[in-house]
């Protein structure tokens, strides 16, 4: 049986949608952003980064930058909790302490970290000088391959 080519090339054009994204990714990526704890903090919270992750063994290695902070930079934390829902803390990241900056961090991922970053519950957030509270936020998700 001839398979029609337009038929063909959609065929083609979905394995290679479906193949962009992985079950089990290896890498994931944030794109951290001001997230307001309350209307309160909607001044103090200005700035954005991004940060990729990379499981390498029983580690999660992540590194990332961050700009437009008021004031410096204070803490970088791994949190677990699930999408645009904060949770408790999870491990400390490094982190400039800057405005600018760079944040990174080799975590051990026990069976419970493992599975909430599976699950998408997993969250970076930096802190500053004018939002102790939190100031850039950003979910762990997988991955688009290039």
């Amino acid at each position: 049986m001839k398979i029609p080519r337009i038929f063909a090339s959609l065929l083609i054009a979905c394995f290679l949608s479906a193949a962009a994204y992985s079950d089990d990714p290896l890498e994931y990526s944030a794109r951290l952003a001001p997230m307001p704890v309350d209307f309160s903090s909607l001044d103090r919270i200005t700035g954005l980064g991004q940060l990729q992750a990379r499981v390498n063994g029983e580690y999660l290695e992540l590194r990332g930058e961050f700009s437009g902070l008021q004031r410096p930079a204070t803490a970088a934390r791994l949190h677990r909790g699930p999408l645009a829902i904060p949770g408790p803390v999870a491990a400390d990241l490094r982190v400039s302490r800057a405005a600018s900056g760079e944040l990174s961090g080799k975590i051990f991922l026990t069976d419970e970290l493992t599975q909430a970053l599976e699950a998408r519950e997993l969250y970076v957030q930096i802190h500053s000088e004018a939002a102790p509270e939190g100031n850039l936020r950003g979910w762990l998700l997988p991955a688009v391959i290039k």
